[in-house]
């Protein structure tokens, strides 16, 4: 099972990856997006920081914290539908601070960071424990 998850993601991320590289996208990254107050930029920021955000989890560090599982760690997000609750703020801030980069470095980034997943997934543990980071 943990294979075919992986497997999935890695094809997940895999278009990501050509997403962020379009020119469609590169050249609406300053516009505003179908989401409000976000623009096509940030939107695709919070898209590459589902790849690049796997990596900061496998290179933090656990230390003293209590197992939390996947199904725990979304249950207990609150105020998810509101678009001004802290969570969707924070959501919006750490996506426009990696758009800032502009597109064709948050474009490169993604994908330089899907090419080492594909290496390093295969090694890592099923039962491994990660570190749950916005950044390195």
């Amino acid at each position: 099972m943990t294979d075919e998850i992986r497997k999935t993601y890695l094809q997940a991320a895999e278009k990501a990856v050509h997403l962020l590289a379009t020119e469609q996208v590169h050249r609406r990254w300053e516009t505003e997006s179908v989401l409000p107050g976000m623009s096509v930029g940030g939107l695709a920021g919070h898209l590459a920081r589902s790849v690049l955000q796997v990596e900061w989890f496998l290179d933090g560090q656990v230390v003293g914290a209590e197992p939390v599982s996947p199904v725990r760690y979304y249950a207990r997000l609150a105020d998810t539908s509101l678009p001004d609750s802290a969570l969707n703020v924070g959501v919006r801030a750490r996506s426009e601070e990696t758009a800032a980069a502009g597109p064709t470095v948050v474009a490169e980034q993604a994908r330089a960071a899907w090419v080492r997943l594909t290496q390093r997934l295969g090694t890592e543990s099923a039962d491994r424990r990660v570190a749950v980071l916005h950044r390195p």
